[in-house]
C-alpha cells in the first residue's frame, strides 16, 4: 500500500494505518556467515583445553583458537570467562549421578559428598569457578532431591537448603 494522507502523521510525513513493514522482523534477520559454533563446541573445547593444558590455562583467547574461531566470535556466545566457566559448571554438575534419594539423609549426604569431590578431582577446571562453594550451579532437580531427602528427615525446606548449600560448600573447599 502506498503512503495517503487520510491518516494520522509521524515527523510531518502522513501513512495509511493499514500500511504494514515487508521482510521479516529485524530481530529475525541474522546478518553476516552463519555461526560455526555453539554452546556446546565452547565447552568442549574449554573442557579440552582444561584436559591438555591444565585448569588454569582457560581463556577466552585459548577456547577461540581451539574452535578455530576469532575471539569477538566467541564473545557473541560468551560474555566472559565467569560466564565460560558457569556454563561448564552447569554441564559437569548435571552429569553427576546423585545417590538413591531413599537412602537415610546423613547417608545421602556423604554419597553426594563422595561424588562431588570425585568430580571436582576428575575436572578442576570447575575449582576456577569464582562462586562455586557459595551458590554452585546445581539443576533444579538436584536442588529438589536435595529439598525431598532433607525434608523427609524432618529438616525445614528453608534449613534443608541451607545444610545442603553448606555442605556443598564444605567439599569444594576442602578440594
Amino acid at each position: 500500500k502506498t503512503l495517503g494522507n487520510s491518516g494520522p502523521t509521524r515527523k510531518g510525513l502522513a501513512y495509511d494505518d493499514d500500511v504494514q513493514p515487508t521482510g521479516p522482523p529485524a530481530r529475525n534477520r541474522r546478518r553476516g556467515r552463519p555461526a560455526t559454533i555453539d554452546r556446546q563446541s565452547i565447552i568442549s573445547a574449554a573442557l579440552g583445553v582444561a584436559a591438555d593444558q591444565g585448569p588454569g590455562a582457560v581463556t577466552m583467547s585459548a577456547v577461540a583458537q581451539r574452535l578455530g574461531v576469532a575471539l569477538p566470535a566467541l564473545y557473541y556466545h560468551v560474555r566472559n570467562i565467569d560466564e565460560l566457566l558457569t556454563l561448564v559448571a552447569e554441564v559437569l554438575l548435571h552429569e553427576m549421578d546423585l545417590p538413591d534419594p531413599h537412602l537415610p539423609w546423613d547417608r545421602w549426604l556423604t554419597a553426594v559428598s563422595h561424588e562431588l569431590r570425585h568430580l571436582l578431582t576428575e575436572q578442576p577446571l570447575l575449582t576456577r569457578l569464582p562462586y562455586l562453594a557459595v551458590h554452585p550451579p546445581f539443576t533444579a532437580d538436584t536442588l529438589e532431591t536435595a529439598l525431598r531427602v532433607l525434608t523427609r528427615a524432618g529438616f525445614a525446606p528453608d534449613y534443608a537448603l541451607v545444610l545442603f548449600s553448606q555442605h556443598v560448600r564444605i567439599v569444594v573447599d576442602l578440594v
